[in-house]
């Protein structure tokens, strides 16, 4: 019997490419979002890509969304829905039987979160905490993507935190704040619910090709604005931030699904620990036709080296692809085709606030 899976936030970043991967290996999905960024291109984009055995890269370059949905897609199951939707999210669950629910419907990126912070704790703290109870509820197996950028900025980056290190919450903005409270939601619940299983993740910034791209991340932002806008600009050149591919990230999702080793708990994943200087002199090995600066620091900075050992013994998997290996099929595409990822190509792909793009690129 196929084994079915929810994923919320389906046709976002993460969610998309994850779902891609599975429907290629057979399961059935179902997608749940409420397209709150005007992706809905990404589900034509989806279905096209497996319909047509295309490779995300061919799909992105060939995307041509005429802005409207079908009524029913042939790969996978589209719910249009809000997290915080009660009433639909139980409709769902009850009659879903799910094996798994990946959950990403939520708010993301610095800016966007802190000017509304009122709306990030409905949809990222109240939303998700009627998912977490229904997945109870139904005995689904949980994975939550919660990230590595809630242990904060440290003033010496060559401690490299484990899952167990310390974290000063007050110095936290407000996305990685609710991300904690959920992962101090979910621990929570287990006392009671000894049959709830989960794994909650703290990936490191996530970059590469996906079929819905955001271009904020560290790894697709310094190659955006180096390839396209022939300039770089660092703030803190020397802060180190963790770094995976997307790819790895997806990788490490199967390798927990397919585990019989599964306990709950939280883990880290990431494999490049380099500062922002050296991320950025990786892409001028590839192509030296930038401006390479520095400017004002905008907003918190983060400063940190994770481990992923314990995910590693735990689940049987590394992630082993390269900062340069992730960011070259981007130079490839960004190459090719420069205005790709424009607003009228691909909305809904600066996720971000507009100002906080804008500043990225000054």
């Amino acid at each position: 019997m196929k084994k079915r899976i929810l994923i919320t936030g389906g046709a976002g970043y993460i969610g998309s490419l994850l779902a891609f991967n599975l429907i290629k290996k057979g399961y059935e999905i179902t997608i749940y979002d409420s397209l709150f960024y005007d992706n809905g291109y990404v589900l034509n984009l989806l279905d096209n890509v497996l319909t047509n055995n295309l490779s995300v890269y061919q799909g992105l370059l060939t995307n041509k969304y005429e802005g409207k949905l079908p009524k029913n897609f042939k790969n996978f199951k589209f719910i249009n829905g809000d997290i915080r939707d009660k009433k639909l999210l139980e409709k769902i669950f009850s009659e879903g039987n799910f094996d798994f629910v990946f959950h990403f419907a939520e708010l993301v990126g610095f800016y966007r979160c802190e000017k509304d912070k009122e709306l990030t704790r409905d949809i990222n703290f109240e939303g998700t905490k009627n998912l977490i109870d229904l997945a109870i509820k139904y005995n689904n197996s949980l994975i939550y993507n919660s990230t590595s950028s809630v242990y904060g900025s440290r003033e010496d980056a060559k401690e490299i935190l484990y899952e167990n290190s310390q974290i000063v919450r007050d110095d936290l903005d407000t996305y990685c704040i609710y991300k904690l409270l959920i992962e101090d939601y979910i621990l929570e619940k287990e006392k009671d619910n000894k049959d709830f299983k989960f794994i909650i993740l703290r990936p490191a910034t996530v970059g590469g090709l996906s079929l819905r791209m955001r271009l904020a991340l560290l790894p697709n932002h310094f190659t955006y604005a180096a390839i396209v806008n022939k300039k770089l600009s660092l703030t803190k050149p020397n802060n180190y931030r963790a770094v995976i591919d997307i790819d790895d990230l997806i990788g490490s999702y199967l390798a927990i699904m397919k585990s019989p080793n599964w306990k709950n708990g939280i883990y880290n994943i990431g494999n490049n620990n380099m500062s922002k200087k050296e991320y950025a002199n990786e892409i001028l090995k590839i192509d030296s036709n930038f401006k390479l600066g520095l400017v004002d620091n905008i907003g918190k900075e983060r400063n940190l080296k994770i481990s992923q050992e314990k995910f590693s013994k735990t689940f049987g998997f590394t992630p082993s692809k390269s900062f340069k290996e992730t960011i070259f099929p981007l130079v490839k595409m960004l190459k090719e085709k420069p205005e790709i990822f424009s607003e009228n190509n691909f909305k809904g792909v600066l996720n971000e606030d507009p100002d906080e793009w804008n500043l990225l690129l000054s």
